[in-house]
């Protein structure tokens, strides 16, 4: 059972290795297409699309990194300070 396994692990493998050899799938990034069994199918992706999809994602996650790690300060200033004493006994 467990040479089969590792067999189809491999042939696996070696599928996923040889499909842009064997033309079954593999992405043309000159032409921006992708090759499924030597078809071509257009992405519809547009000139400067990656652009500005990456610049605005850039943005959002940064202001979300900005808001993750400012918020506790914000709301530890928020709250009312209270001084700590310490009891002896």
């Amino acid at each position: 059972m467990h040479v089969l396994r590792r067999t189809t692990q491999i042939l696996f493998i070696l599928l996923i290795a040889l499909m842009p050899v064997l033309n079954i799938l593999w992405f043309d990034s000159e032409t921006r297409t992708l090759i499924v069994l030597g078809s071509a199918w257009d992405l519809g992706l547009k000139e400067g699309f990656y652009a500005a999809s990456v610049l605005k994602y850039v943005i959002k996650s940064l202001g979300t990194a900005v808001d993750f790690l400012v918020s506790p300060y914000l709301i530890n200033l928020t709250l009312p300070q209270q001084s700590l004493t310490i009891m002896s006994p």
